[in-house]
């Protein structure tokens, strides 16, 4: 008979800002990351403390910034790692650009920037920036200091790296344990005596299958391997069952096996071009109007409800201050005229 062993409810996840919701598989956009808006994308998932065990079986990195697990129809679990990336800024400036003297200015302003260089096209150089963090008002100096020869000025703030991995189902293992002996031969250790005798020491809560090629599993699943499974004998949550999993690791240091890693994705966070952009263009609707001023101060009061994108706070800053009532002053005295 078929058995349910993991269950969780969740509700759809609206990711802040986004055009498209996050499914238990992909999150296709979240706008501008933080750890706000983080925690209220995954606020229906299960937030994992305790992951660490699970380096070298899901391809994960050994920390992580976040860990949640979800669970879905299609699959069992889904688990999505997020790393915070440096900040970086990148440019092509040209090649007559006096570099030392750029690179005193950019770390007047912060001395933990980093700067490198490399050749590029049209006899250009192209500039890199990197540092843990770079706030809105330091990016626009460097677009300052950069001056107007520049192109594919590209500011990548609050990046995450995201890695989905899709596990099949939490307590199944491979028959044979592969490792390297002193040599550095390949070698196959069979696994299912260990797991026989975790079974046997917890015979009142688990019970033990073995499936070979080509048969159907308990859940009704076709096997592509050889596959041992240590089956919970009531129905647990996804938590209590990732906890299964950590405890039969902990007794005999074996991963479950049935993951595919659904793809190491291209970083999510906040991309600002700004080789051209509009002063006073709060909701870079690429003109400078009375909505901006209106928007700029309606973000002062109310950030939670009004928030600019990065993008648009850069361009609201006129002075390269921070935001504040005085930008959306300076935006009124442009279109009335006043100097």
């Amino acid at each position: 008979m078929k058995k349910r062993i993991i269950s969780l409810a969740l509700s759809a996840v609206t990711a802040i800002s986004a055009v498209s919701a996050m499914s238990t598989s992909a999150i296709d956009y979240w706008g501008t990351l933080d750890e706000k808006v983080i925690e209220e994308t995954f606020k229906d998932a299960i937030k994992l403390e305790d992951y660490e065990w699970i380096v070298g079986w899901a391809g994960s990195q050994k920390s992580s910034d976040f860990v949640y697990m979800t669970t879905s129809e299609d699959s069992y679990v889904d688990i999505y790692k997020l790393n915070r990336m440096d900040d970086s800024i990148s440019f092509d400036i040209d090649s007559d650009t006096d570099i030392s003297e750029l690179e005193k200015q950019i770390k007047a302003l912060d001395e933990s920037f980093k700067m490198y260089t490399s050749k590029a096209e049209n006899n250009k150089i192209r500039i890199f920036i990197k540092t843990k963090e770079i706030s809105l008002e330091n990016a626009k100096k460097i677009r300052e200091i950069a001056g107007g020869n520049v192109s594919d000025f590209i500011c990548e703030l609050n990046m995450y790296t995201y890695l989905n991995v899709n596990v099949d189902y939490m307590t199944g293992y491979s028959t044979y344990k592969t490792t390297y002996d002193e040599n550095d031969e390949f070698i196959k250790e069979p696994t299912e005596e260990i797991l026989r005798e975790y079974v046997e020491a917890h015979s009142e809560d688990v019970e033990f299958a073995a499936y070979s090629l080509g048969e159907t599993d308990f859940r009704g699943v076709n096997i592509n391997g050889y596959t041992n499974y240590i089956i919970p004998k009531k129905e647990l949550t996804a938590m209590e069952h990732f906890e299964l999993a950590r405890d039969i690791y902990d007794e005999t240091g074996l991963f479950p096996v049935g993951y595919t890693l659904d793809s190491i994705n291209p970083p999510l966070g906040s991309t600002l071009n700004l080789t051209d952009y509009l002063n006073g263009d709060a909701n870079c609707d690429k003109s400078a109007t009375m909505a901006d001023a209106a928007a700029i101060l309606q973000a002062i009061g109310n950030p939670d409800k009004y928030a600019l994108s990065d993008q648009g706070k850069f361009n609201a800053d006129y002075a390269g201050d921070g935001l504040t009532a005085d930008d959306a002053i300076a935006i009124q005295k442009k279109i009335a005229g006043i100097e």
